[in-house]
């Protein structure tokens, strides 16, 4: 009988941190468009019946302005920002997959989308998420968004959250 050694190494929350990759593309990637279809399914489970339109201003395919995450050429989350003006930016469909949360994967998004808008010369960055996102509400709280009034397609919105922060 051949008796086989294995050698597993369960790596640490700081080793994956380290480990992921932020990648700025554009809609078009098929990563992302991927990533897209599970962030609609997880927002589906989440406002399942509660009458919350998400993300209604968005064609992802025309966009120039995608961050992706990847762990090991795994992509693991995502995010976007779509001009509204010279000035100003909309922060689009960040998500990162639920078996990647909590290794700051979110976080590193974030950054990079606020590095590329800085980039860009603008100003200011806006977004809307729904009421039952707590992760995403606590994400965007840390990178310095605050709530202001509902604004364009969101006005009058049931569950909506309108937030934005000066760069």
């Amino acid at each position: 009988m051949i008796e086989e050694k294995v050698n597993f190494h369960k790596s640490t929350q700081t080793e994956l941190e380290t480990t992921t990759e932020f990648l700025r593309t554009t809609g078009k990637d098929k990563k992302f468009s991927d990533l897209i279809k599970e962030l609609d399914e997880n927002l589906q489970a989440i406002y399942n019946h509660q009458g919350y339109r998400y993300d209604i201003d968005i064609s992802v395919a025309e966009l120039d302005t995608v961050v992706l995450a990847s762990i090991g050429g795994i992509t693991i989350g995502g995010g976007c920002f779509k001009l509204i003006n010279d000035a100003t930016a909309e922060v689009k469909r960040v998500f990162v997959s639920p078996y990647f949360r909590g290794l700051n994967v979110g976080s590193g998004l974030m950054e990079e989308i606020i590095e590329w808008a800085k980039e860009l010369n603008l100003e200011a960055l806006v977004l809307e998420t729904g009421e039952l996102q707590h992760q995403a509400l606590q994400l965007f709280r840390k990178y310095g968004f605050a709530k202001i009034e509902n604004f364009g397609p969101y006005i009058g919105m049931k569950g909506s959250i309108c937030m934005g922060r000066r760069l």
